[in-house]
């Protein structure tokens, strides 16, 4: 098993954004520029492997809130059929080490979620 490679998919920007509930994280901090997904290995430390691909999440004055995880899952499956498309035609994958390890979040208490709610729709505002 020592050259076994396992892939994770991580709903936020690594460099800034670890673990879990990521762009809910990103909203609490008004960071909408970090909205992506990143296909990554798995290593030791949550979130640090070398980057396989990433994808930014698209998002309007239309978008809501609730949409966030459906958005995330369409990237998710994008960079995953690539990946394996790439992968079955023996493509070479590149892959890059993070600049930056970004700070480890859990999940977002129940709390906090009102505040994201309110940046949320602060932001469609401007």
């Amino acid at each position: 098993l020592k050259n076994v490679k396992i892939l994770n998919l991580h709903g936020g920007n690594p460099e800034y954004y670890r673990g879990l509930d990521s762009f809910m994280w990103g909203i609490y901090h008004n960071d909408f520029q970090n909205f992506q997904v990143t296909l990554h290995y798995v290593q030791k430390k949550i979130d640090t492997g070398k980057i396989v691909d990433k994808a930014k999440l698209k998002i309007s004055n239309s978008t809501k809130l609730e949409e966030l995880r459906i958005l995330n899952t369409l990237q998710c499956i994008k960079l995953v059929s690539k990946f394996i498309h790439n992968f079955r035609n023996n493509k070479k994958i590149h892959t890059y080490k993070l600049k930056s390890f970004g700070r480890y979040y859990s999940a977002m208490p129940g709390s906090l979620v009102e505040r994201c709610i309110k940046n949320f729709n602060k932001r469609k505002k401007k």
